[in-house]
């Protein structure tokens, strides 16, 4: 990888009028200043060390080194191959007060407010993570992410 595309690449990937897969913008994702300049930073030192790594051991090992990391660190994340089986476990369990992710007498359910409104249709909910999920309002990404979705892990086949 040379130095002009890695130039290219940061321009890219910190220009704030970029159409994102969102559709809004990173600037409008960022949403303030400061936080656009902690995104640029970060983008800056990512792509200096991805570019070190790949001069010193090859693009080839550069790549999949970058894609591992992403496949392991993230299985958590909206677009993740894992994703959709998180999403399913997440929305049975919502109606197993039973299930371990709960705790002991699902007490750490009880911790949790009420559901918001577009909970009580699993399949709409379940639609909405899978699609778009950052068409949903702050209090319902709020109640999920305290729910626990990030710490479930899909079945496997033992």
């Amino acid at each position: 990888m040379g130095t002009g595309d890695a130039e290219g690449l940061y321009r890219w990937l910190t220009k704030p009028e970029r159409k994102l897969a969102t559709g809004s913008t990173l600037g409008g994702l960022a949403g303030t200043d400061e936080d656009l300049d902690d995104y640029i930073e970060h983008a800056d030192r990512s792509l200096r060390a991805f570019v070190a790594q790949t001069e010193d051991k090859g693009v080839r090992f550069g790549l999949l080194y970058t894609a591992c990391h992403g496949a392991l660190a993230c299985p958590q994340w909206w677009g993740h191959p894992s994703w959709p089986a998180r999403v399913d476990r997440f929305t049975a369990v919502l109606d197993h007060p039973d299930d371990p992710h709960w705790g002991p007498d699902a007490q750490y359910r009880e911790r949790l407010p009420p559901e918001p409104p577009i909970l009580h249709d699993r399949s709409a909910l379940r639609a909405r993570l899978l699609k778009a999920p950052w068409e949903l309002d702050d209090a319902t990404t709020d109640w999920i992410t305290s729910a626990g979705i990030g710490y479930l892990t899909p079945p496997t086949d033992t």
